[in-house]
């Protein structure tokens, strides 16, 4: 429309002044009408922006409420798998029957493949076939679209991950969604979205937390395009493969893959460098018994301790809920111990081993080991699997590894969160030098010679070709020179006995959240119980709790009854996260404060404790609650509220963060899926705290990381799977893309 009004202006300015457009001369008159047209354009962008705005002011308020009864649907779908095992216990205790846990388990099975059925159906009936399409936000098909995703999201989490990764269960998951899917393929991700418009082919392989999806947004709409991923392919760990503002139907040719943390627009490469074969029948079989045995034998502490609460000791019942995570992770860390030395004992082949430590470790990466995240235990724990750490390192477990006995780490290295490992069937030794310095999302190729003194950014490949010299910075494929590190702030970050007794204090402040969330929802229920009906949690829990302990209510129906109490589990749920919210408002203003820019925090001092207690807190509230809100009204709410500068307009589908203070969003802003906003930087061992500012219609596009300090100005673009260094500064309408991010040519226009 504007490119048309743009023509008819010229056209019109021409007549006005006396000029024939079918002429080549008075070159001068011409270019002034073009020059009031593009004023004219200018005025128009801007009146179509403000009413855009004033829309979405307009209907903000019943965008949020749709958005709230979305969540209390898809809530209450995944509620339904709890139903059949629940009513099957309650009518066997007041009948006087024993409770057989076979008859448990196989109603808890048949609960789950209830509500995946009902997931699928709800997706072809909501939205129906997904195609080639623009579709407005907060329309009532971008709602639709919204909710549904978010309902297989929810369904994927609860029940397919970690335990079906990388076996044929996860493709039929696919394609029941709707995502043509070949033979021999290996998905090892569930960041696969608009299923319909994905066409995966025959033997190809998709890594660890890679993520395939069809849509973008960009300007307030909704682009769908396509992906094809041909035979013989492979996706890194942690790829992105999507559309594009350049590019909408995406296509990777045969026999080629796309590199760890890599994107499929400009990094595809000839001849796949992953090289994992599909897992046989058996291999997933096994790998899955043993994952559920794992899991059942490291809950039996937290489930015997937490039988312990009584009403009139709220304070023991929490310490003894944390002394039982603490033991769930301990032994659950124990068990996978000797699963790993078992399997090198037994002499088991290299994929399957590889297949069932893998699938045993993202298990493992879901139980409380974060709890014991940037401790000595984690260096402990790597020693016992085989690996050689040295002294004083800060590091997190790995993931995607199962030669740990082929893995070397030096003194004084430290970790940023989520480091894999590629090529882990080859038997090469890796070596991590000292005082090495690795951020979030690095990704190791087996045989990885990296020298001392080095830091490696975030969303590095390290390749084993390469060379690392020492005392470099590397981010992606660009190399800096840099100072050396201080060793005396290395060696006193973490040695005596004021970083030992700070770690146990983290590790038990860090225990304590989930047990000190759900004691203060059973507190508030027996409160409600004994409340009068004026009361705001009388009205909120009293019908659920009165439901299922009436013990007038007639027994001769027991279902309708239990289905009467099922219709508040979606309220409770919310309330559940409303109160990880609360935790986690109160302790970030309370406790910490403010984060301010250009501040520092070093690793010993208590504030750097409470900052990754805040971390924890930010990681567990994303996972009750607010993961299921991203790109609606609500996060931006919950953002203004935690400190963040939020302006109108704004849609945020980033990972959780914990420096809301340092953020700005203004109007329009987009932050697409998997997108992180880091609010900090670590130097010697001190973390660095700078502002970040995204500003009017400004987009960052799937799987890029902003670091600290950057600011990326109005209309500017950062490409997908891409990397924005500390201090960058985008111009206006420019469009920056790789890693490190770099201006691309015609960004401007």
């Amino acid at each position: 429309v504007v490119s048309v009004l743009q023509h008819r202006t010229v056209a019109s300015l021409s007549e006005a002044l006396g000029l024939d457009s079918r002429t080549r001369g008075q070159e001068k008159s011409k270019s002034q009408a073009r020059g009031i047209a593009a004023g004219f354009e200018g005025a128009v962008e801007s009146r179509g922006e403000e009413q855009w705005s004033f829309v979405h002011r307009q209907h903000s308020v019943s965008a949020m409420a749709v958005q709230a009864a979305c969540v209390l649907f898809q809530l209450a779908v995944v509620s339904l798998a709890g139903l059949p095992p629940v009513w099957y216990m309650h009518s066997a205790v007041e009948q006087g029957r024993h409770i057989d846990p076979a008859v448990v388990f196989f109603l808890g099975v048949m609960g789950i493949l209830g509500v995946i059925g009902v997931t699928i159906a709800m997706k072809w009936v909501l939205v129906g076939k997904l195609r080639a399409a623009e579709i407005s936000l907060w329309s009532w098909r971008y709602m639709s679209w919204w909710c549904i995703q978010n309902l297989v999201r929810l369904v994927g989490e609860l029940f397919l991950r970690r335990r079906f990764e990388g076996t044929i269960v996860l493709n039929w998951w696919f394609m029941a969604l709707g995502a043509k899917i070949g033979k021999n393929v290996v998905i090892e991700t569930l960041d696969v979205v608009d299923h319909d418009l994905v066409h995966i082919m025959d033997n190809t392989r998709v890594g660890e937390d890679a993520q395939i999806m069809a849509h973008y947004i960009c300007g307030g709409t909704l682009y769908f395009g396509s992906v094809k991923i041909s035979e013989g392919c492979s996706v890194g760990p942690a790829a992105h493969v999507g559309p594009a503002p350049s590019v909408r139907n995406v296509q990777i040719p045969e026999a080629c893959s796309v590199p760890p943390l890599g994107s499929s627009s400009k990094d595809c490469r000839q001849q796949s460098r992953l090289g994992k074969s599909s897992p046989s029948a058996f291999a997933q079989g096994l790998s899955l018994a043993v994952v559920l045995c794992l899991e059942l034998c490291s809950a039996v502490p937290f489930v015997r301790l937490s039988l312990q609460y009584r009403e009139d000791s709220f304070a023991l019942a929490v310490w003894l809920c944390t002394v039982g995570v603490i033991g769930t992770s301990l032994l659950y860390m124990a068990l996978f111990a000797l699963l790993a030395r078992s399997c090198v004992a037994v002499g088991l082949g290299a994929a399957l081993r590889c297949h069932l430590l893998g699938a045993a470790s993202r298990s493992l990466l879901f139980q409380p080991i974060h709890l014991f995240t940037h401790t000595r235990v984690i260096s402990l724990y790597l020693s016992l699997l085989g690996s050689r750490v040295g002294k004083r390192c800060m590091l997190t477990f790995p993931l995607g590894s199962c030669q740990y006995s082929l893995l070397q780490i030096g003194d004084d290295v430290t970790s940023g969160s989520h480091w894999y490992f590629s090529n882990a069937e080859q038997c090469v030794e890796t070596k991590i030098g000292n005082r090495v310095v690795f951020t979030n999302h690095v990704v190791f190729e087996a045989g990885a010679q990296i020298a001392s003194e080095n830091t490696i950014g975030d969303r590095t490949f390290v390749e084993a070709a390469k060379q690392y010299a020492t005392g470099t910075i590397t981010v992606g494929t660009v190399t800096f020179g840099r100072g050396r590190q201080s060793e005396s702030d290395c060696v006193d970050a973490s040695t005596g006995c004021v970083g030992l007794a700070m770690e146990v204090v983290s590790v038990v402040l860090r225990a304590s959240i989930l047990p000190a969330i759900l004691l203060q929802a059973v507190a508030i229920l027996n409160a409600s119980s004994n409340a009068t009906s004026s009361s705001v949690t009388a009205v909120i829990f009293f019908p659920l709790w009165q439901t299922l302990s009436d013990e007038e209510c007639p027994s001769t129906v027991p279902m309708l009854r239990h289905c009467l109490a099922w219709c508040f589990v979606p309220v409770l749920l919310v309330c559940l996260g409303c109160l990880s919210c609360l935790n986690f408002f109160l302790v970030k203003w309370l406790c910490i404060g403010r984060f301010l820019p250009d501040s520092t925090t070093s690793f010993t001092s208590p504030r750097f404790q409470l900052w990754q207690l805040c971390v924890m807190l930010a990681a567990f509230t994303d996972a009750l609650l607010l993961r299921y809100l991203r790109g609606s009204e609500w996060i931006c709410t919950f953002c203004r509220l935690m400190g963040s500068n939020v302006g109108s307009n704004v849609s945020l589908w980033c990972e959780p963060f914990a420096e809301f203070d340092l953020f700005t969003f203004e109007d329009g802003a987009v932050l697409g899926p998997g997108v992180i906003m880091q609010g900090h930087a670590i130097n010697n061992l001190h973390l660095a705290h700078l502002a970040t500012k995204l500003a009017a219609r400004a987009t960052v596009h799937a799987a890029s990381t902003v670091l600290c300090g950057s600011t990326v100005e109005h209309h500017g673009t950062v490409g997908a799977a891409s990397l924005l260094l500390s201090g960058e500064r985008i111009k206006p309408h420019e469009v920056f893309a790789g890693i490190p991010a770099v201006p691309q040519a015609g960004g401007g226009a």
